[in-house]
């Protein structure tokens, strides 16, 4: 292989990491114009460790495509404890429509795309939840 193939690939692998590092934006999705308690004292640890299930959904036009999810924060509006609790998140693919979930939380599973993770989150009077 001669030098200027060597340019070549190089450039080409650095306009390959640009467009990566462009397509890695931060998206929010979603408003923040109302609020729950998750995982701010919703008391999941403090009814004899039963826990609680909580679900979102979100339009699918919400995502430009396949889309990586490094992190996730809860902002919390009032100050207070946070639940000393574990919480699994996972994303699932649904047919379910916004504003149409059952109270039966299995019923509006669809395929899961993927586990996020698990983790384990207490603090006192703390503002966010990174995960």
């Amino acid at each position: 292989m001669n030098i200027r193939n060597k340019c070549a690939q190089a450039a080409l692998a650095l306009g390959i990491s640009s467009i990566s590092a462009l397509a890695g934006a931060t998206v929010t999705v979603g408003n923040n114009d109302g609020g729950n308690c998750y995982p701010f004292s919703c008391l999941a640890s403090d009814i004899g460790g039963t826990g609680s299930r909580y679900q979102e959904i979100y339009s699918a036009s919400a995502f430009s495509g396949v889309t990586s999810v490094g992190s996730i924060t809860f902002f919390q509006s009032i100050a207070g404890l946070m639940d000393s609790a574990s919480y699994s998140i996972s994303f699932y693919k649904t047919s379910v429509g916004i504003g149409g979930m059952s109270a039966d939380a299995d019923s509006n599973l669809g395929a899961l795309l993927s586990t996020f993770g698990t983790f384990s989150v207490s603090g006192s009077n703390a503002r966010r939840a990174y995960l």
